[in-house]
């Protein structure tokens, strides 16, 4: 009894993943298309209340960041304000440019 044989295009894709030409690719289209904005945050929560931190960055650079705090009641509004608030700037920063 056999086992499975690998399909040819599961075969030609790891020959060009191992290949010097498959990782110079993949380093060039890391690099072109990584995205313009990134947004990055964190929630801790310390009782009944919770911080929120988030930064938004452009090309490696922080241009915008927030802090909230708020109690497990008011949770989901200011959780939808504060991502308001965000995609706000956000849209202010792209049009402007």
């Amino acid at each position: 009894m056999s086992g499975p044989e690998s399909d040819k295009m599961v075969d030609l894709a790891t020959d060009l993943i191992s290949s010097p030409l498959g990782k110079l690719i993949s380093f060039f289209a890391t690099g072109f298309f990584q995205p313009q904005y990134k947004i990055s945050g964190m929630v801790q929560k310390t009782g009944l209340h919770y911080s929120c931190w988030v930064k938004v960055y452009r090309r490696k650079v922080m241009f915008g960041s927030w802090e909230r705090q708020f109690s497990a009641q008011q949770c989901t509004e200011l959780q939808e304000q504060l991502a308001f608030e965000v995609a706000l700037h956000l849209k202010e920063e792209v049009d402007g440019n």
